[in-house]
């Protein structure tokens, strides 16, 4: 419970005082609906989750270093755990009450750019609530380079069960209504 207050403040906040760092939403896909959601036959959302093109281009201002790692670490143990599991494969003890189910983070982070993960974790979309306001641009870049590292750290772990997810590690909806994906 304490969790869904705490989100709805964050979306409070965030609506009252943008911050002036993160990306305009004018520049999203211009067949969707200026969030990053792209239109799909008979008005449902796509899963398929694109960041703009110029967020996708925005360089990490914040080197990847051992300490900014762990400090992510954290961030995302705090923040995103619940719903992204504890090593990103979107089976967090949240998951299975969402709508749709969270991304495949670690099969995510090779493919898509820093720019693309810092812009979706700063304006959210559907259940995923925005960060920004709640996370500093420098914490919002920490989980980022925990984001890009995770695959490394990972990688001798055994695979985990997740919520349905093609090969580019998006969620994708059963039945295709409600386009909420995170």
């Amino acid at each position: 419970m304490l969790k869904v207050v705490l989100a709805v403040v964050a979306l409070l906040t965030v609506a009252a005082h943008p911050p002036a760092w993160a990306a305009s939403h004018s520049h999203a896909h211009e067949a969707g609906d200026g969030h990053g959601h792209e239109a799909a036959a008979g008005g449902h959302q796509q899963s398929h989750w694109n960041a703009p093109a110029h967020a996708q281009q925005m360089p990490n201002p914040m080197p990847p270093t051992a300490d900014s790692v762990r400090t992510g670490a954290a961030l995302y143990q705090q923040n995103c755990a619940a719903c992204h599991g504890a090593t990103g494969r979107g089976d967090g003890e949240l998951a299975a009450d969402l709508e749709t189910a969270p991304a495949d983070l670690m099969t995510m982070a090779p493919a898509h750019p820093a720019g693309d993960f810092a812009w979706k974790i700063a304006n959210g979309r559907g259940e995923m609530p925005p960060w920004e306001g709640v996370l500093t641009e420098e914490e919002i870049w920490h989980v980022v380079n925990f984001l890009k590292d995770l695959p490394m750290q990972m990688s001798e772990a055994p695979a985990h069960g997740h919520g349905p997810v093609d090969g580019d590690g998006h969620g994708h909806e059963e039945g295709g209504h409600g386009g909420h994906g995170s």
